[in-house]
């Protein structure tokens, strides 16, 4: 598989007579080839590829030539510009489904907007890891695995594919709605843990999507295993649990917790639940104007206190996965 994708840098197509300039991650992709080529349009004229993947962060690589030409060669072009943010992607949606009068199988790294082209609607699926990473991490925890490996990643992509419905599909849209991504992590999470359990690296078993969702769902502190002040380590009391972002509650530690954790007057004297605290928090992130410093703020939160800033995520995945995935 590895023979059959080609890597072009900003030097032209990387191939084997290139070698002693190459950088180490772009040396398994430097094939064999009788010249080198410096025009991206003239590498898609002579390897008539059926798909090209951006990553360049260059606005515009993808120019109407190279759409148009992708369209001549391929029934249906793959086009996927996953360039972040929207300004840096290789070329727009509708640039992609315009040049190539309506044929193109595309992604976005970055959100596009729905769109209609000769009486089509079509709605451009965003390829992100925002699919993958939450399903994965969710059954790495609910399943107590002691590893991630390659095979679980390759379930948690087909767990996605599998989530594209037939109405997806009429539209154009490669990828399930993001509006749908706590569904969507549910079947990743179960196909993961059932994954681990035939490689003997999952340690809990977890018996239906109805008992993932349980878990998605449970607040800190509230239906879990066990309490927070069983599983901190010695290090890990008094400043050290509000130091760790793992740990750290905020003021959503309930009097006893932090008692117990020796935190007790290294707090406001408040407790709030965890669902005021989410709000509290949206509601400083909605008086923030410009993206980036949304995306700055949310980075702090999740540098602090990963269980609100999760929490944060899921309960408005459309809003926030957008500025997370602006970097």
């Amino acid at each position: 598989a590895k023979k059959r994708c080609w890597l072009v840098d900003s030097k032209g197509l990387v191939v084997h007579s290139r070698l002693h300039e190459l950088q180490h991650h772009k040396i398994p992709y430097a094939h064999e080839y009788p010249e080198e080529i410096k025009e991206f349009i003239e590498v898609v004229r002579k390897l008539k590829p059926t798909a090209i993947i951006g990553v360049s962060a260059q606005a515009g690589a993808f120019s109407q030539q190279v759409i148009e030409l992708m369209a001549e060669l391929n029934e249906r072009p793959i086009i996927f510009p996953l360039s972040n943010p929207t300004s840096k992607a290789e070329c727009t949606a509708e640039e992609a489904v315009k040049f190539t009068k309506g044929k193109v199988l595309f992604a976005s790294g970055s959100p596009f907007p729905a769109m209609e082209y000769e009486g089509k609607r079509f709605v451009p699926g965003q390829g992100n890891n925002a699919y993958i990473f939450p399903g994965v991490g969710l059954g790495a925890v609910l399943g107590g695995l002691k590893h991630v490996t390659d095979g679980m990643l390759r379930i948690a992509a087909q767990a996605v594919a599998d989530t594209v419905t037939p109405e997806d599909v009429a539209v154009e849209c490669l990828y399930p709605p993001l509006t749908k991504i706590r569904s969507v992590s549910a079947k990743i999470a179960l196909m993961v843990i059932e994954e681990a359990k035939k490689e003997n690296l999952a340690t809990k078993t977890v018996a239906s999507i109805d008992d993932v969702i349980k878990n998605m769902y449970a607040n800190p502190g509230s239906g879990m295993d066990f309490p927070i002040s069983n599983i901190v380590r010695k290090a890990d009391v008094g400043y050290g649990v509000l130091r760790n972002p793992v740990l750290n509650h905020g003021l959503s530690f309930s009097l006893e917790e932090r008692k117990k954790l020796n935190i007790h007057g290294l707090l406001p004297p408040v407790v709030r639940s965890f669902q005021d605290e989410v709000k509290r928090i949206q509601a400083q992130l909605d008086r923030i104007q410009r993206p980036l410093d949304k995306y700055i703020f949310l980075m702090e939160l999740q540098n602090r206190n990963e269980t609100l800033f999760y929490r944060l995520v899921v309960d408005h995945v459309t809003d926030i996965m957008p500025l997370i995935c602006m970097s």
